[in-house]
């Protein structure tokens, strides 16, 4: 999976956690548009603490539709398998290193 964009949306609680909500536009056909969620360690280094597939579609989600899961957790997915692990830390590279993205998060995390 590559990054073909990726952008700051906004700062969000998660479980009482400070992160970067971060869209991100892949070339993977089963998850073309991901949320990834950074939060900052050390420096200017961050962990992606979790990563949802956005498939949210204004004509079917914009009223509470619960048929239909818009937002599917797919951290654990992603990280099995054997090499789970190298390709979640390449993506996460992939994404700080795309556009601003890293100076965004250290900005809009330190207010």
């Amino acid at each position: 999976m590559n990054v073909l964009r990726a952008s700051v949306r906004r700062i969000v609680d998660r479980g009482g956690v400070r992160c970067g909500e971060v869209e991100v536009k892949t070339d993977d056909p089963e998850h073309p548009v991901l949320l990834a969620y950074m939060t900052p360690t050390y420096g200017d280094e961050y962990d992606m603490v979790s990563l949802l597939g956005n498939d949210a579609d204004m004509e079917i989600d914009w009223y509470d539709n619960n048929l239909h899961h818009a937002f599917t957790d797919e951290t654990m997915a992603l990280s099995s398998g054997m090499d789970g692990n190298v390709e979640l830390a390449s993506l996460k590279q992939q994404i700080l290193a795309s556009g601003v993205v890293r100076e965004d998060l250290a900005r809009e995390l330190s207010r």
